[in-house]
């Protein structure tokens, strides 16, 4: 079961708008195909469609060719380089549409070669770029693909309430195969954060969607990972039902090397399904139909797995030959760790405990090898089984040399998964038993004494490693204690000085003292006309009413042209006398006065009875994001650390 929810529940999991990324990320290539070459086809149709500007959209065409191929090649920078001209080009044609797709194209590259920062700051862009062209399907779309970027960096707290108005835009706007990616990824994250129940949810309205929209292939995929959460809750038949039409779904798709491949993984989900309820001969057939349907593409590493699952189920029915068939099979096609476990299997099955324990000492060193701690105890517990197996086996023939040594090893191994030494001295005490009832009760007594001597010297070093590591981690439960005080009183120093550089600097994001007014434009025109430095002071004392007392930046609107038509001034003179007088610019200005209001608004528990978000819009800002780089450009803090330590405070 945990590699059927590994394999066939991670697998499916949105990559930036609905496309498949299948071993965290590494495998992106399908054959000959890309996850980007679809998106890159469909703004290659675009352009040719197009009749303006023929030689600079041919030109543009070409390079999404070249694009293509780099892609293929996973030569992520050249695609970047590619795709960036591309964006410049659609900058000067003045095509918003082509403009908008190259830069969530290019967001995916970024995601893709692993620069998740820039992949971050251009979907910001895009959704301020979606706010103010009002145009919501794309701001959805930026606002999925910077939730799988959150994803990516294994950060569900930011990516969650992304998604949460992502899909008030979608649902408002009736976008449903948007709103059905949303819910696909809310229904990962809701998996992740353990809550079954709505994952569950989130994925069944999911598929619904794409059903409607007539999208086999994701609705195909989430069907997948629907049946994987099911049968993590023990629902199998209603796994079943759904991995069933994810089957028939894939097979309706054009035949391509990525369609077999995850039509494969349809197949073998449906056998794992069938395996839980107890059909064995329709959980085989499914695995026979992944195999086949893999080894079309040449698929060795599933083809493996699909064998690996049919030994499993002649095992379990007890045909031990074409069990020894099959695995045969999958050592031809890649000799690997599984082969050792379920060799070791089926030996020990077959009472071949020697040959049983080789199988496992292999499986042990590959698993160390591949770093799998947890599957190589999984494999140092069949060792264990195998040992006492072959002591009780060694002790019945009579030869109780070997079913000793056989015995010693088990307490080794034993005492390597901290399973105590309780259950080694009853089975040495049973072995003494059947020994005195035999003729060589004398020389066994004298072997037994030199066990019971290494028993309890191992006993000893047992409680003493115990005490040791009791000790250290009290030490470190301390160091970490102090740490976090210290943390909090580092926080706590910061968030005064902060505020007191705030007030301190007042005058710097407000009107200056009457001391230097004007000083700055008068340095900067000293052989002008006193005339200019009274209209400064005269349009510095509007500015700084139009601020202080009207509160002119709580508008979301506010522009410095329309600014400068409030205060009877031109635009390039008002910005010249920002530039001077508060070294910064008109967005930097505007922005410092809403995030002062915001604090103050902060401190006085407005937190408390209003989200953050609905804060943002109070003071001026349009948008989450742009609150959130503001707020953190001024104060150093995130507008949630800054509440937390207020709280603190």
């Amino acid at each position: 079961r945990r590699i059927f929810f590994f394999c066939f529940f991670f697998l499916p999991v949105l990559v930036m708008g609905g496309e498949v990324s299948s071993e965290q990320g590494k495998d992106r290539l399908s054959g000959s195909e890309c996850i980007l070459l679809p998106e890159l086809m469909q703004i290659g149709e675009k352009l040719v469609s197009s009749k303006k500007n023929g030689d600079l959209y041919q030109m543009t065409m070409a390079r999404f060719e070249l694009a293509g191929y780099y892609a293929r090649n996973q030569r992520w920078s050249i695609v970047n380089q590619l795709v960036k001209k591309s964006i410049k080009v659609a900058r000067y044609l003045g095509d918003y549409s082509l403009t908008s797709d190259f830069m969530l194209l290019a967001a995916k590259v970024d995601l893709f070669s692993g620069n998740t920062s820039g992949s971050e700051r251009t979907l910001e862009l895009l959704i301020n770029k979606g706010v103010r062209e009002r145009d919501p399907g794309r701001q959805a779309q930026a606002m999925i693909a910077l939730a799988s970027v959150y994803q990516r960096r294994s950060d569900g707290g930011l990516a969650w309430p992304l998604l949460r108005e992502a899909a008030h835009i979608t649902s408002e706007s009736n976008l449903k195969r948007e709103h059905a990616t949303i819910l696909h990824q809310m229904g990962i994250i809701s998996r992740d954060m353990g809550d079954i129940a709505l994952a569950a949810r989130s994925l069944t309205e999911s598929s619904s969607l794409f059903g409607q929209e007539g999208d086999k292939k994701n609705q195909a995929m989430v069907n997948i990972a629907l049946g994987a959460i099911l049968s993590e809750a023990g629902l199998y038949k209603a796994a079943l039902g759904y991995d069933n039409q994810a089957v028939e779904l894939y097979r309706k798709l054009p035949v391509s090397v990525h369609q077999q491949r995850l039509l494969g993984y349809a197949l073998n989900a449906v056998g794992m399904s069938q395996s839980f309820l107890g059909n064995v001969e329709a959980a085989r057939q499914g695995y026979l139909e992944a195999f086949q349907t893999w080894a079309k593409i040449g698929d060795v590493k599933n083809q493996v797995f699909a064998v690996d699952n049919m030994a499993n189920i002649a095992i379990a029915k007890g045909k031990m030959d074409e069990a020894e068939g099959l695995l045969a099979t999958a050592f031809r096609l890649n000799g690997n760790l599984s082969k050792d476990i379920q060799s070791a299997v089926l030996l020990h099955t077959k009472s071949k405990y020697h040959e049983a324990i080789h199988q496992t000492d292999s499986a042990v060193i590959f698993a160390r090898a591949a770093g799998e701690r947890f599957l190589s105890i999984g494999v140092l517990s069949l060792a264990l089984e195998a040992y006492e197996d072959l002591a009780k086996y060694l002790r019945l023939g009579g030869n109780l040399q070997e079913a000793i040594l056989a015995l010693d090893q088990w307490k080794m191994i034993s005492d390597s998964l901290n399973k105590g030494l309780t259950a080694t001295a009853i089975a040495a005490l049973q072995i003494e038993y059947d020994v005195r009832l035999g003729k060589e009760t004398i020389n066994y007594l004298n072997q037994e004494m030199v066990l019971q001597a290494k028993l309890l010297d191992r006993k000893t070093n047992y409680l003493v490693t115990v005490g040791i590591a009791f000790f250290l981690i009290l030490i470190l439960a301390v160091m970490l204690g102090i740490q976090v005080r210290r943390r909090d009183q580092a926080y706590a120093v910061l968030l005064q000085k902060n505020l007191e550089i705030m007030e301190i600097n007042k005058p710097s994001i407000g009107v200056p003292s009457s001391g230097s007014l004007g000083s700055g434009v008068a340095g900067k025109h000293a052989g002008e006309p006193q005339k200019v430095i009274v209209d400064a002071q005269g349009i510095m004392r509007r500015l700084q009413k139009a601020m202080e007392a009207e509160k002119i930046y709580r508008d979301s609107n506010m522009t410095l042209p329309g600014l400068a038509q409030h205060l009877g001034t031109n635009t390039s003179y008002l910005s010249r006398l920002i530039n001077v007088e508060y070294q910064t610019n008109f967005n930097a200005f505007i922005n410092a006065y809403r995030v002062r209001e915001a604090c103050r608004l902060l401190q006085d528990g407005a937190a408390d009875s209003r989200t953050l978000e609905a804060l943002g819009q109070q003071v001026g800002f349009n948008s989450r994001a742009s609150f959130h780089t503001a707020f953190k450009r001024v104060t150093g803090l995130t507008p949630g650390i800054f509440v937390d330590q207020i709280r603190h405070k």
